[in-house]
């Protein structure tokens, strides 16, 4: 009797810990978007306030910078 026990418990232990590793242990992954590719002119528009200079007269540190 007392192995009967011992089983049942450590089925309901089993099933207790698959519950909870597959309800609350994990997190969503990330979420990916994607899209057809098509062939098409390369467009971008860029909206600036402020003085436009040439490029010879930036500061070269300046001109690589990426923000």
């Amino acid at each position: 009797m007392n192995r009967v026990k011992l089983i049942v418990a450590a089925v309901v232990v089993l099933l207790v810990a698959g519950f909870g590793y597959t309800r609350c242990g994990r997190t969503n992954g990330p979420e990916y978007v994607t899209a057809v590719v098509t062939r098409g002119p390369i467009t971008q528009a860029v909206t600036a306030t402020g003085t436009l200079n040439r490029a010879s007269q930036l500061d070269p540190i300046q001109a690589l910078r990426f923000e």
